[in-house]
């Protein structure tokens, strides 16, 4: 005598179209306010990178200046040493790049 089919489907447990749109949403959600309070910082740093020295000090914040200046950034790389610090980085950074790049050659190269 045969014994009769036993169904092993399981039933499909199939998530509302409208519960994942809002799953969706919310995510992007925070997703965009993530985004917004991590570039918030870089932001400012720009905007106050072409403000003078006395709207810097101000106590009063201004999201976008009103007579905008590359006089910090002439200063900086007229009267520091500022390409002299960035031969250096580049200089070491080149040394360190190689040396790493030819030790992991070297180690493929033995596994091998």
């Amino acid at each position: 005598m045969s014994q009769p089919a036993i169904s092993r489907e399981t039933p499909v447990n199939r998530v509302p179209e409208r519960k994942r749109m809002a799953a969706r949403i919310i995510s992007y959600l925070i997703l965009f306010f993530w985004i917004v309070i991590t570039l918030i910082p870089l932001y400012w740093m720009i905007v106050m990178s072409f403000k003078d020295t006395a709207a810097t000090a101000s106590f009063s914040p201004e999201w976008f200046p009103k007579r905008p200046t590359l006089a910090t950034y002439i200063r900086f790389f007229t009267e520091t040493d500022a390409m002299r610090w960035l031969g250096n980085s580049l200089f070491v950074s080149s040394v360190l790049t190689f040396t790493n790049v030819l030790f992991l050659f070297v180690g493929r190269v033995c596994i091998c």
